[in-house]
C-alpha cells in the first residue's frame, strides 16, 4: 500500500511526485501490454505455437514474389474468427509450400527475426529463388461484432 505526503507518493521503494502517477501508472501499463507473452517458440530450427508446427507456407506467403510483388505484410498464424494459417486448408496460397523452405538466421531478440526463405522453382533453369527478411511476432487485435481476441501474426518488417 502507497502512503501519501503532500504532493508525493511513496510506493514501497519509489518516491514520485502526484502530478507524474498518473504518467507513471500508464507507462507501467503500456510496457505490461508490451511485453505480452507470445505463444510461439523454436524447436529445432523451426518456430511452433500451442497449435502446432508453423507451416513454411504461412512463411512462404511473405516473400517477394519472382515478378516482383511484395503484398503481403502480415499472416494471422492462430485462429481469428475462422482458421488462421497454422490450420488453414492452404497455407500458401501462392503454390505448392512443398517448395518453400527457411532458416532461422538470427534472433534479433524482441520476437525479431532474419530469415532466409526459399523457393524450389522446377521448371526452368533457375533452380530456387531465395529472400532474406526479417519478421517479428505480435499479438494483434482481432474484432468481430461479438468480440475482440489476441491473434498471434507473423510480420514481414523489411529485408536484411
Amino acid at each position: 500500500m502507497g502512503l501519501i505526503f503532500g504532493d508525493i507518493v511513496e510506493l514501497g521503494n519509489i518516491v514520485i511526485k502526484k502530478s507524474w502517477l498518473a504518467l507513471v501508472i500508464g507507462v507501467l501499463a503500456l510496457s505490461g501490454c508490451a511485453q505480452q507473452k507470445k505463444s510461439y517458440f523454436v524447436d529445432k530450427g523451426q518456430f511452433v505455437t500451442k497449435e502446432g508446427v508453423v507451416p513454411v507456407g504461412c512463411i512462404g506467403s511473405l516473400m517477394t514474389k519472382l515478378n516482383g510483388d511484395n503484398a503481403v505484410a502480415s499472416v494471422f498464424l492462430t485462429r481469428n474468427s475462422f482458421r488462421g494459417c497454422i490450420d488453414a486448408n492452404e497455407p500458401y496460397f501462392n503454390g505448392d509450400q512443398e517448395l518453400i523452405r527457411y532458416d532461422i538466421i538470427d534472433n534479433l531478440g524482441n520476437d525479431t527475426y532474419n530469415l532466409r526463405v526459399c523457393e524450389s522453382i522446377p521448371q526452368g533453369s533457375l533452380g530456387s529463388s531465395c529472400d532474406k527478411i526479417t519478421v517479428q511476432f505480435i499479438n494483434r487485435k482481432y474484432t468481430t461484432p461479438e468480440q475482440t481476441m489476441e491473434v498471434l501474426s507473423l510480420e514481414k518488417l523489411g529485408e536484411w
